[in-house]
């Protein structure tokens, strides 16, 4: 249905740009923080949307103005330079490989 190029991360974590999933994984846990409460009503929605686009205003003239991109969080940094030194590793197949990358996310 997709190409591998389309889905696969390599080049993506080899560049050590963000995975397509986070920023939107991070926005929603955001925006579940700012409203409290499963269903909202629609004025205390439109007012957590309202604060969450202050949120994003504050970061974008943050970005802008600095030029410095956001740091990645530690978590996330340990996975990516181990992922990487298994890909690496040439002495390992590309079954070992997978194993031992799906090992770390069942940490």
């Amino acid at each position: 249905m997709f190409p591998i190029t389309f889905w696969n991360l390599h080049n993506t974590l080899r560049n050590q740009f963000d995975h397509i999933n986070n920023p939107v994984e991070e926005w929603h846990q955001r925006l579940n923080n700012i409203t409290d409460s499963a269903y909202p009503g629609f004025w205390r929605f439109l007012s957590d949307l309202q604060t969450e686009q202050s949120y994003v205003d504050g970061e974008i003239s943050q970005l802008v103005t600095s030029l410095i991109p956001k740091p990645k969080r530690i978590k996330t940094q340990n996975t990516a330079s181990r992922i990487l030194r298994i890909l690496d590793n040439s002495t390992n197949d590309n079954t070992q490989k997978i194993k031992a990358i799906a090992h770390i996310f069942m940490l």
